[in-house]
């Protein structure tokens, strides 16, 4: 006689449904009759883009980075848009649960950082970014990023 698992008997009785929710994103952009609020996450999402190219701009030839885009990944959470990092430049882009997008940013000695805190202080990146203090713990996070999103390495 097999003997059965609790997990396997609670998911024979009461299986999962493998559909997942809908990213934040999505909703956001079907709520096009807030007009203001669409207008604010386009602008926010094509500036983060911009930044992106700047810090590109800036990277020495043979820098490694990571950059994923999470808009059509249903793999990762439903909040998360698009990451970058460098190993001293973070920057991520999530559509929190208000539909508002919005920007973690994280510096690490980093040789462009008044070039990109320039760029932030227009609308609407003044009021769409937060800055995290990781620089105790950013070459580790760096590190580890190289080593679990393997998929996702590039050099510039």
């Amino acid at each position: 006689m097999k003997e059965l698992k609790i997990g396997e008997i609670i998911q024979q009785h009461f299986p999962l449904s493998p559909r997942r929710g809908t990213k934040r994103w999505v909703t956001a952009e079907r709520r096009k009759n807030y007009n203001p609020h669409h207008i604010q996450n386009v602008a926010t999402e094509t500036d983060y883009h911009r930044v992106i190219n700047l810090a590109k701009s800036f990277m020495q030839p043979g820098e490694t980075y990571f950059e994923r885009d999470y808009k059509h990944d249903q793999s990762e959470g439903l909040f998360g848009m698009h990451c970058f990092m460098t190993s001293t430049f973070y920057w991520r882009l999530d559509c929190k649960f208000t539909y508002d997008y919005c920007i973690t940013l994280a510096f690490n000695n980093c040789p462009y950082e008044d070039a990109i805190r320039e760029y932030l202080r227009a609308y609407p990146l003044d009021r769409a970014v937060l800055e995290l203090d990781l620089k105790a713990e950013f070459d580790d996070k760096f590190k580890a990023t190289l080593n679990i999103q393997q998929g996702y390495i590039h050099i510039h």
